[in-house]
């Protein structure tokens, strides 16, 4: 598998020797006893440093390659902890499962936080659903992080309410959407309404949204929700004029594009990009 390659790499190059060691002799014990599998992931922080990783971009291209993801900003113990999980024999369904679900039931913050970015990686994707959707409900930051960012899991798997708590759960805490895999492509305009529904109380009680948000209710700009852009208009917020602009010269709402007429400062220069907020 790619990712194990890629990943033995990456862990050959930023460990000690016996670090390394210690991982391999892990793996060979465990064709005879896959427990130790389990107990060598629990244990991983003793053996291997939580150091962040920079990964060179030639290997980032490699891993969105095979894997369509990026473990970009992983820690290292993160990497060793997904070559221990990647090395659970597949063959047999409930076995497989037996052997990972402890992990997931029984994990503290740091191990649930890593379990969930793997998910792409575990085979039998469709048993996982749940522990996902419990990341997103999770109010442990890392966790939820985890699954929300640059993890293609959620738009493979997840049904349209599950994915739109995922989105909007990012909206309300303040986090910025740009890391969401998937998240043009799963836009709808259920989603649109209810960012919409957000902006409003928001604004009741006298407080802002992040502009990057209208970049997903711009293909289902309606009657209805020409009346937010209008305001973004008319706001003060240079960011919140430029989104409004843009949403309009992006959507195929013919009265969008007679909105854009009405207002025609300020000017959006080539180069402006939602700021990451």
């Amino acid at each position: 598998m790619a990712f194990i390659k890629l990943t033995k790499k990456i862990l050959a190059s930023n460990v000690s020797n016996e670090e390394f060691l210690w991982l391999e002799n892990i793996i060979f014990v465990s064709r005879e006893n896959e427990r130790i599998l389990q107990t060598a992931f629990i244990a991983m922080p003793k053996y291997i440093k939580n150091t962040a990783v920079v990964l060179d971009p030639e290997i980032k291209k490699q891993f969105l390659a095979n894997v369509n993801f990026s473990p970009d900003g992983w820690s290292l113990d993160k990497f060793a902890r997904a070559l221990i999980i990647l090395h659970f024999n597949p063959e047999n369904e409930k076995n497989y499962i037996d052997r990972l679900n402890p992990l997931f039931e029984s994990a503290e913050m740091n191990e649930l936080a890593a379990l969930n970015s793997f998910i792409p990686l575990l085979s039998y994707p469709k048993n996982w659903l749940t522990q996902a959707k419990e990341a997103v409900r999770s109010n442990m930051g890392p966790v939820f992080d985890a699954i929300a960012f640059n993890n293609p899991y959620p738009s493979e798997h997840f049904d349209e309410a599950s994915w739109n708590l995922l989105v909007l759960k990012t909206i309300f805490c303040g986090k910025s959407i740009r890391n969401i895999h998937g998240l043009k492509e799963r836009a709808n305009q259920k989603l649109a309404h209810m960012i919409s529904d957000f902006a409003h109380a928001r604004w009741a009680a006298d407080k802002t949204i992040s502009p990057e948000v209208w970049e997903i209710v711009t293909p289902f700009i309606d009657y209805h929700l020409m009346n937010d852009i209008e305001k973004l208009f008319q706001s003060e917020n240079i960011q919140d004029q430029y989104a409004a602009k843009l949403s309009c010269m992006q959507s195929d709402f013919k009265p969008a594009k007679n909105l854009l007429k009405k207002y025609t400062d300020p000017i959006i220069s080539e180069e402006y990009k939602f700021s990451n907020q």
